[in-house]
């Protein structure tokens, strides 16, 4: 089975060029050769459903798959096209050129681009939509925020006084400025919207020991894991709103897998030989299979 990952997709050009140089700014080409995006199509494809799943994992926000194979025009939409076959020219407006992709080609769009596409003959074009939080829905976490405050529980002055409505509104202003000045606005927005991130139904089995260790473990939760101490040598570790504890020394192991998965259970038991037995690597990888932190898939060619 195959299973591509952003820098697949976005090679010669890293994860850190394309977040840092590309991302939300201007658009990217990344030229490929033939069979490079072969089985994508059509969209609901498991190595599809795969490759928009690394691609939440990299951007933190929803992904969605769509088949733009007959062009078409568009504006307003973050999308990384995939030519799986044929060819496509893509017109920005007004006057801002034109890009052509050839089978095996990638090109990323923000979302302050317009298009107009053109498609040939056979073409078969996988876009992946980027849904990325907008300063609309920043506001609404901070007003969320805001409202949990007793203070505001009560009712708004509507009928007072201007004196009464006056002061209300300056004591509102104070605390939306409080809460927007507080340092790390963005980053404890960004964890708010990792934690309530909806997991999204994957190709996979269920661990079992009797698993050739050639299949490949993949990391099931839709964000990136964020370990925490719990108490002296105990991580925590929350999966779906769940808390979930290891030994402290299990933080290796969680940072393997996040660094090295997709990767082969034989590859996984291998890094930590010298320092477990097999029966516990065995156990920790069930734990995590209980919890929808992983899933496990066949090799590259094994569609079993």
């Amino acid at each position: 089975m195959r299973c591509l990952l952003p820098r697949d997709v976005l090679s010669p050009f890293t994860e850190a060029e394309f977040l840092g140089q590309y991302f939300g700014q201007k658009h990217l080409q990344s030229a490929g050769y033939p069979g490079r995006f072969a089985g994508l199509l059509p969209a609901d494809s498991k190595a599809a459903v795969l490759l928009a799943h690394h691609w939440e994992r990299l951007l933190e926000c929803p992904v969605s798959l769509a088949d733009y194979s007959s062009g078409g025009t568009g504006r307003g939409a973050e999308i990384i096209l995939l030519q799986a076959a044929g060819w496509s020219s893509w017109e920005f407006g007004p006057g801002a050129g034109t890009i052509s992709l050839l089978e095996g080609d990638a090109l990323y769009l923000p979302a302050h681009y317009s298009w107009r596409a053109e498609t040939g003959p056979g073409a078969a074009i996988l876009a992946l939509e980027i849904h990325n939080p907008s300063g609309g829905e920043l506001w609404g976490f901070i007003a969320d925020r805001i409202a949990k405050d007793p203070h505001w529980a009560s009712a708004v002055p509507r009928f007072q006084g201007p004196g009464a409505r006056a002061n209300y509104l300056e004591h509102l202003q104070k605390a939306v400025w409080a809460e927007v000045g507080r340092p790390g606005l963005l980053e404890r927005f960004a964890e708010h919207r990792s934690s309530h991130a909806m997991p999204r139904e994957l190709p996979g089995v269920r661990w079992n020991v009797d698993l050739p260790q050639a299949w490949r473990v993949v990391m099931a939760v839709p964000r990136k894991l964020r370990v925490q101490s719990a108490a002296p040598e105990v991580i925590q570790v929350e999966f779906g709103g769940e808390a979930v504890y290891f030994p402290e020394d299990a933080a290796e192991l969680l940072y393997f897998l996040e660094d090295h998965a997709p990767c082969s259970v034989n590859k996984f038991f291998a890094a930590f030989h010298d320092g477990y037995d097999l029966e516990e690597l065995q156990d920790f990888l069930a734990v995590l299979d209980s919890k929808g932190v992983v899933t496990f898939i066949p090799p590259v060619g094994d569609e079993a």
